[in-house]
């Protein structure tokens, strides 16, 4: 069984679902999982520097060793210099390192 495919929409702000056949499309799982891994936002570690109280995350991450999502919302009011690159760099690494592992 697959999973329900997430499509990048073209506009680039966000992935969606589409309707194939009379029901949600499904396949391209490695696709899918990136997308989610990269654009759901990971809960902010204590350590982390954020503009306001919300911390974000999912309430389904709540026990997990290792929660969903990234941390690559922090950064959306930086400025673009080399180190928020590299920061984002390690960001995305980090989202998706369980991928490699899996």
């Amino acid at each position: 069984m697959t999973d329900i495919t997430t499509v990048w929409r073209a506009d680039g702000t966000a992935g969606d679902w589409q309707i194939a056949q009379g029901d949600l499309q499904s396949g391209s799982d490695l696709s899918t999982a990136i997308y989610i891994s990269l654009f759901t936002d990971r809960q902010a570690r204590d350590d982390d520097d954020l503009d306001g109280s919300d911390r974000r995350g999912w309430w389904g991450d709540s026990g997990e060793s290792v929660p969903i999502g990234s941390r690559l919302w922090l950064l959306r009011r930086q400025k673009l210099t080399t180190a928020v690159a590299i920061k984002a760099e390690d960001f995305a690494n980090e989202a998706v390192s369980w991928l490699i592992e899996d």
